[in-house]
Order: C-alpha cells, then structure tokens, then sequence
C-alpha cells in the first residue's frame, strides 16, 4: 500500500467516524457487548481448565513397599519416584504413621488395633502426578521398582478428569469460534449501515475514476479502530468485573485448587483475545459490506 494511500485511509477514516457519531458509538457498543461475552468466554475457559487441571493432581496415586523393605531398596523406591517426570509432589509415610492413619479412620473403633505391630506394616508413598493421563504409565513404570509390592490407582476417576479436561478444550474452541461468526454478523451489519448512509458518496467516487482499494481501505481502517476501541471498552469493564469478583471471594489462589486464577494472568488473556477479535472482525466486517457498493 502507499504511503498517500495509507494517509488518506486515516484521514477518510477518522472523518467518517465523526461524521456519523451516532453509527459508531452504536458499533462499538456492539462490538464491545459481543467481546465482553468472548471475555468472560475466555476467563471461564481458563479458569475451569486451571481448576480441572488442579483437580487431576489432586487425584493420589498411593505406592506400597513391600513388608519389611531394606533401607536399600526403600531408597531406590523413593528415588524412582522422585525422578519420574510424570510426579508433581509425593509425601512418604512410615508404617507408625500407617497405623496412626488407620487409627484415624477407625475413630471410636480404634482400640482394635492396641497392641498391633507397626512392623507388619510397609512403607507407603502419596503421589500426585502433573497430568492424569499420565497415570496409567506412571503405575507401569513405578511397578517394575526393586521393593514396590502395589500401586493403588483410581483409573475411573483419572479417566473421568482426562475426560473433563478433552472436553473443556473442545468446548472452549467451539465456543469462540462460535462467537467470532456472531460478533462477525453482527458487526458486519452495523458496518453496512454506516456504507449505506454513503452509499451514493462511494458511487460517485466510483465514476470519477477511484479505484476499489482506495474506497475499501478507509472503511477497513474505519472498522479496525472501532473494533479496537470496543476491546478496550468490553477489556475495561471485564477487568474491573473480575476485580471485583476476586475481591468478594478473599480466597487467595492458592488456597483451594476450586480458587480462581489471578487478575493479571486472565486480564492479559482477555485483553489480547478481544483486541484480535475486534481488530480482524472489525475490518473484516468493514471490507465485507463495502464490497457490493464498490461495484458500480
């Protein structure tokens, strides 16, 4: 593009905006609407998988030695698990704090087990993996281990968060791309009112001898800005939403693996989806509904 025609762009389109103030609160108002929903879209998407996530790790793996295991093998145990690349953390527990456990579980029935030799007990280890998919392979691996006589794994529920997590992606790509076709519609046809208005400014453009890109391009950029400002304005009000959200809850994000994700890490997000979003469709839209009135 030249460097005349790019000038003359902002020009036509800056004057265009001013000329119809009305048309273009109305679009960006559209526009800012549709991208609050992509928003919260967006923060709720990252949120539920953040929490499925979280909720996979909370899911324990528990790996018991056999009776009686040597130091030596016992170390090789932890060892093992230590450096797998699937484990996220892991806890060790003797078999005294076995039994404390079991003593526990059995509240008012514990007397039972006065008297019970604690050494009849093995050595225990509770491991969260990073990925629930990965359990299945960490149980395969850990197995194998020199001293292991068990690993107790919850596969329908390691299966049911693997499960959770294919279908929040597959949600969440439908689901925004499902938006980006409606705030296209809409914007599309906010923009073919504000070309309409024009209408016969742009025909005669047409037979003095304009080509098309020098009609389409202002109103591309014309879209293009309204599409930004709309962003900044659904970002706005998300931010401040968000904010006030966390604010009402006090629960730090560490607290619970149900907390929210921080401001900063959805803001970011948000803003960078929304100012695509409005940027491509804004012109797109634009260079959609100029199309037919440029040709004369």
């Amino acid at each position: 593009m030249k460097i005349t025609t790019f000038r003359h762009a902002l020009r036509e389109s800056g004057r265009n905006l001013l000329r119809h103030p009305v048309i273009t609160l109305a679009s960006m108002t559209t526009i800012a609407l549709m991208l609050l929903l992509v928003g919260v879209f967006v923060a709720f998407t990252m949120n539920a998988l953040t929490i499925a996530e979280k909720a996979g790790q909370q899911a324990p793996v528990q790996v018991w030695t056999d009776y009686g295991v040597d130091p030596v093998r016992l170390a090789g145990v932890e060892t093992s698990i230590q450096g797998d690349v699937g484990v996220l953390s892991f806890t060790k527990k003797s078999p005294a704090e076995n039994l404390e456990d079991f003593r526990k579980q059995l509240g008012e029935r514990s007397a039972v087990l006065d008297g019970f030799d604690e050494s009849l007990l093995s050595w225990s280890f509770t491991v969260h993996l990073k990925d629930p998919a990965e359990g299945q392979g960490f149980v395969d691996r850990v197995s194998g281990v020199p001293g292991v006589r068990k690993v107790d794994l919850s596969l329908p529920v390691m299966d049911f968060l693997e499960s959770l997590m294919k279908w929040v992606y597959a949600g969440s790509a439908v689901g925004i791309a499902m938006l980006g076709v409606i705030a296209l519609f809409i914007i599309s046809n906010m923009v073919r009112v504000a070309v309409y208005s024009r209408a016969e400014e742009i025909s005669i453009m047409k037979y003095v001898g304009a080509t098309n890109r020098y009609i389409r391009v202002p109103f591309v950029v014309e879209g293009a800005v309204v599409g930004a400002f709309g962003a900044l304005a659904a970002w706005g009000l998300l931010h401040w939403a968000y904010s006030s959200l966390l604010e009402s809850l006090a629960l730090p994000a560490t607290s619970t693996f149900l907390a929210l994700l921080p401001l900063s890490n959805v803001s970011l997000a948000v803003l960078s989806v929304d100012l695509v979003f409005g940027l491509l469709v804004g012109a797109i839209g634009s260079a959609l509904s100029v199309r037919r009135y440029v040709r004369v």
